[in-house]
């Protein structure tokens, strides 16, 4: 009897290892923190990767963080693209996902999107982020760029969703030296307008409104003393503003990155 029992027992134990094999490495393919590089503390990783779940469950899109000691001779492009490829990541039909791989050796970094993340992160928003990273990485504050990273992903899937375009914030010191130039402007325009008027007399003849006689301005200008910033819905297609390539597995990604 007890022969009878071991059998099934062990087929159950199989199943139960082969079910338990795969969920171990379906964990792995979509792990938000990968770091082989050893760049990141434990409670950094687990910030991180809980800030990186909550993108990919808020937008059906997967966001990542790579890091890695070499490029194991490729370029950090074509790591970056293989990697999402094949090792599970990307979301839906379209395998939608961004991704940010950091090498140490030699000091590379690069930011792939793929699917909807092709749209959503365009040039022009895939280079404001690589700025932010990079600032970062250039002291080597690897959580800090990481963070960066994640933050930037998240305020641009939230524009996106509200059917805005991101637009980068404007530093300080822009701003200041854009109120700067302002006011350097009045001071000129108050200067030129009180310098023609030292010109002006006071007229007592009504001749000068006789008909066929005229004044003659000696200049005009169009002051416009307000501006509006409008913002326009992110198109929808692949001619939104985003340079491609296709990478070895034959997806179109998006995406740029640099040295530091």
């Amino acid at each position: 009897m007890r022969k009878l029992f071991v059998l099934p027992a062990v087929l159950v134990l199989l199943c139960l290892g082969t079910v338990f094999s795969y969920a171990s490495a379906a964990s792995v393919a979509i792990n938000p923190v990968s770091d082989y590089a050893g760049m990141l503390t434990e409670d950094e990783e687990r910030i991180l990767a809980d800030g990186l779940e909550y993108i990919r469950e808020t937008y059906a899109s997967d966001a990542a963080v790579v890091t890695v000691p070499d490029l194991e001779g490729k370029s950090a492009q074509d790591y970056a693209d293989d990697f999402l490829d094949y090792n599970g990541y990307g979301i839906g039909s379209d395998s939608s996902g961004i991704l940010l791989l950091i090498s140490e050796e030699p000091r590379r970094y690069h930011i792939t999107t793929s699917g909807r993340c092709f749209d959503i992160f365009n040039d022009a928003a895939i280079d404001y982020m690589c700025g932010n990273v990079e600032a970062e990485l250039r002291n080597d504050r690897y959580y800090e760029a990481c963070a960066v990273f994640a933050e930037d992903c998240k305020d641009i899937f939230e524009s996106y969703a509200a059917g805005e375009s991101y637009e980068p914030p404007k530093s300080i010191g822009l701003l200041i030296a854009m109120l700067g130039i302002a006011l350097v402007l009045a001071v000129i325009i108050t200067a030129v307008a009180g310098s023609t008027m030292k010109d002006a007399k006071l007229q007592v003849n009504a001749d000068l409104y006789a008909e066929g006689r005229s004044v003659k301005l000696k200049s005009s200008r169009d002051i416009f003393l307000y501006s509006s910033v409008t913002r326009t819905p992110i198109p929808k297609s692949n001619s939104g503003g985003s340079t491609g390539h296709v990478s070895s597995s034959g997806r179109v990604h998006g995406g740029g990155g640099g040295s530091y």
